[in-house]
């Protein structure tokens, strides 16, 4: 299945309110076609975000029941904000 196909089902899946969809414990509000995510929030400070694969697979993954892999700890962990123990 391509990606548009994936997101076309992302959205259907929160259009018609068949469960939350979540990124980075945030929730999602829609994916537009070019892979940018738009968040459900009050703040109008973050800009959409760039989907790349693996978060694509992680959003797409949720409209068949499985839980998120993304949460705030694994955003830092990708950012380069928190330390790891090795």
């Amino acid at each position: 299945m391509n990606d548009v196909m994936r997101i076309i089902r992302i959205n259907g899946h929160i259009q018609h309110g068949l469960g939350k969809i979540t990124l980075f414990g945030k929730e999602v509000l829609c994916v537009a076609l070019d892979g940018h995510c738009t968040f459900a929030s009050d703040s109008k400070d973050e800009d959409a975000l760039e989907l790349n694969d693996i978060q694509l697979d992680d959003i797409y993954n949720q409209t068949y029941g499985f839980a998120p892999v993304f949460d705030i700890e694994t955003r830092a962990l990708l950012a380069g904000t928190k330390e790891t123990s090795s």
